[in-house]
């Protein structure tokens, strides 16, 4: 909140680029759920330029923000080419944190049974793509999570500067995110993913980081669904995998508002800049070395 009040109290140009995921809940959005006036907020609330994932993320900080909105997408997404190579896997995106940051729900235990019991009958390899480091104290408790709550077939794959995270993506046959970023830039790619919501609507911390929300959308959909029913979430699998591309391409643009825009190498953005700074070229001039 800091940052978007320096423009107001310094002469200087101000751009920010989105690099998660951003919700009512525990976020800067919380802001929206609030009775406040808006239009006195964004007198003193102004970011020359707002790069944002999506179309609606920019309408909502435009509430509360003054300035241009940009959808540029996920910068880092961006950077990685498409694979289109497939092979018969399905990724868990991690949303583990350490005990100290948040305690796992129950739901969450089950939805992760049900995922694994669906790779088992359906003989999917399931690959489990973490978010701390190996090596380091997160890595190995997140490992030893999985490991104490999936059986021995499954991939267990840590995070490391090596790792190509976007290709394990592209080549999975269907992705199963129940929050984390990197399940929304999956689906910029067009990939196959099941956007799943395991926790209840009234949990306090977790209920309205739902897809959808911020749309209003309805609380199930073609590739997401709120609950830990087995049935349901099976349907959902098998329709998300099974469906022709022209479909999935087709849904994905209906919905379009919410998903991630996908601008190979940032060329779109980088172009935007270049246009963006030139106009104001003289108040930058004493900042450039020739």
């Amino acid at each position: 909140m800091t940052f978007y009040k320096l423009k107001s109290r310094l002469p200087v140009l101000t751009i920010f680029f989105q690099n998660g995921a951003r919700n009512v809940q525990d976020d800067v959005f919380s802001i929206l759920e609030k009775k406040i006036n808006f239009k006195n907020l964004r007198k003193k609330n102004h970011v020359d330029l707002m790069c944002t994932f999506n179309k609606i993320t920019g309408e909502k900080y435009k509430k509360f923000i003054k300035g241009e909105n940009f959808v540029s997408g996920s910068i880092l997404g961006n950077e990685k080419k498409i694979s289109n190579l497939k092979k018969n896997t399905l990724v868990y995106v991690s949303l583990y944190r350490p005990p100290e940051r948040r305690k796992i729900p129950t739901e969450e235990r089950t939805f992760l049974k049900t995922v694994e019991k669906y790779c088992t009958e359906k003989k999917i390899k399931m690959i489990i793509l973490c978010k701390f480091y190996k090596g380091t104290i997160k890595g190995r408790q997140e490992y030893s999570f999985y490991k104490n709550n999936i059986n021995q077939n499954s991939i267990i794959i840590l995070n490391d500067p090596k790792r190509e995270t976007f290709k394990i993506l592209d080549q999975s046959k269907l992705i199963v995110n129940i929050g984390s970023t990197l399940g929304f830039e999956a689906l910029a790619r067009k990939k196959r993913v099941a956007l799943c919501h395991p926790y209840p609507l009234k949990d306090k911390k977790r209920g309205k980081k739902r897809f959808g929300y911020l749309s209003k959308k309805s609380k199930n959909g073609f590739f997401w669904h709120v609950g830990i029913s087995e049935k349901n979430i099976f349907k959902l699998f098998d329709r998300v995998i099974n469906t022709s591309n022209s479909k999935w391409l087709s849904i994905l643009k209906k919905n379009n508002e919410e998903v991630i825009y996908y601008d190979f190498k940032n060329f779109l953005l980088k172009q935007k800049l270049k246009k963006f700074l030139a106009l104001r070229e003289k108040n930058l001039k004493k900042y450039i070395r020739n």
